[in-house]
């Protein structure tokens, strides 16, 4: 065994940590919470973008169910009722005729649909554009007959 003092100097290098050590310690903590930030923030913000997504999809699918039902017949407009002050709508509508051939007559019919687009979009951001598309039944088949 050494001297009181040798003792005396181990017990005082083993009761504490250095300055170095401190710094070090620090710095890696500093590196973690400050990346554990820059995560945070991201979180949240692609939080609050989801929320906004989803109001517009309903603002959306809104729109186009008042467009079907025929309670709307603007051709576009904006949400500003709704809280959406940069968010416009419009509607396109175009009718087409799709024929085909019975599988089993082998008779060829036609039928008219109705194809409605809802398109809503930012009005400073053109990138941000969401559209929704229904083909609805415009009219029976030829060879149907009427009841």
């Amino acid at each position: 065994m050494g001297t009181f003092k040798e003792v005396n100097i181990m017990i005082k290098r083993k009761s504490g940590f250095t300055l170095l050590e401190v710094m070090v310690a620090l710095a890696i903590l500093s590196i973690a919470v400050s990346t554990l930030l820059v995560i945070r923030n991201e979180a949240v913000e692609e939080s609050i973008k989801a929320v906004q997504f989803r109001q517009l999809q309903n603002l959306l699918e809104q729109k186009m169910t008042e467009v079907i039902s025929g309670v709307e017949r603007r051709r576009g407009g904006d949400f500003r009722k709704e809280g959406f002050e940069y968010y416009e709508w419009d509607v396109k509508k175009r009718q087409k005729v799709l024929s085909t051939k019975s599988p089993e007559t082998q008779k060829e019919f036609s039928v008219k649909i109705n194809e409605i687009t809802v398109s809503v979009y930012h009005t400073e951001n053109e990138e941000e554009k969401y559209v929704l598309q229904a083909e609805i039944l415009a009219e029976r088949p030829d060879n149907e007959e009427k009841k």
